[in-house]
């Protein structure tokens, strides 16, 4: 009787820590870059990040190329390319040669927002006229997400916290008359 107990708490122990578990790391992170990080260029015609895991393919998604003055050059169209990069194209004329920073995110299948962002070096033509997208802010793929995404936690506490009563119901009624037994 008493392995019976015993199996019965550890099974539902297992389930327990199956249901709670968090989700398995799938976070995705920066593996390399077109133009890469610290690099020199004369020319560009558009950003390519590759991730070293998935990249979800209907999670928002967001690249930001920020020129020396700290005002926007990249287009803000972001596209998936294969399942481990993203594009994005930039202005078609930039301002001034110097160092421009490049701001990612991107979401893994895992469903964290993973941030990064490098520097480079531009060297090639200019145009002092040219005038930025936008203002450079930061960059989250949340400002690109669906305001409810429809899930939440509390499904997980709720069915946790009852796999925790039955579990302690059931070894309290096994052992409750695994008492009354030996009374009698």
């Amino acid at each position: 009787m008493r392995a019976a107990v015993l199996s019965l708490a550890a099974t539902l122990a297992g389930a327990l820590l199956v249901l709670l578990a968090p989700p398995a790391l799938a976070h995705t992170s920066l593996s390399g870059a077109d133009p890469a990080p610290g690099a020199r260029v004369d020319r560009l015609d558009r950003l390519r990040l590759e991730f070293a895991g998935l990249v979800a393919p209907d999670a928002p998604r967001a690249i930001a190329l920020v020129g020396p003055d700290g005002s926007r050059w990249d287009d803000g169209a972001v596209a998936l390319d294969g399942e481990r990069a993203l594009v994005s194209g930039v202005a078609p004329r930039l301002p001034a040669a110097g160092e421009y920073t490049v701001r990612w995110c991107a979401v893994g299948p895992d469903g964290h927002e993973q941030r990064g962002g490098y520097v480079f070096t531009y060297t090639g033509p200019v145009d002092p006229t040219a005038v930025p997208g936008a203002a450079a802010g930061e960059v989250s793929c949340a400002a690109h997400a669906p305001a409810d995404t429809g899930r939440s936690p509390a499904g997980w506490l709720i069915g946790g916290v009852i796999v925790v009563a039955v579990t302690g119901a059931l070894v309290a009624g096994v052992l409750g008359r695994r008492r009354s037994v030996r009374r009698a």
